[in-house]
């Protein structure tokens, strides 16, 4: 939902031990933080702080040590708008009318 905010987390293992990074729709969206949890696993997290409408789209995941093919996943961040009831923003005022003007 709009303004709260997200993590998206992964758990990857290899040896050596795996980088892992984050794009969005193709961009580099930034740095996530990598904890080593031992000497070939690692977690990666990376935060949506204040989540807006264009914070959502394709979020692909890569973890990659040199070692064969990269490994990927793709997450789908979809950004919900708060509902609220209808309400004017600008309400219409009376008007007063002489006939032949």
């Amino acid at each position: 939902t709009t303004g709260d905010n997200h993590t998206i987390v992964a758990v990857a293992t290899g040896v050596p031990t795996p980088n892992v990074f984050v794009l969005r729709d193709g961009a580099s969206v930034g740095d996530g933080k990598t904890v080593k949890i031992d000497k070939e696993t690692v977690r990666f997290s990376f935060n949506i702080l204040n989540v807006q409408p264009e914070d959502g789209g394709r979020y692909m995941i890569t973890a990659f040590n040199g070692v064969g093919i990269a490994a990927t996943h793709e997450v789908v961040v979809e950004v919900k708008l708060p509902e609220s009831r209808p309400k004017f923003k600008q309400a219409p005022r009376d008007v007063t009318m002489v006939a032949g003007d």
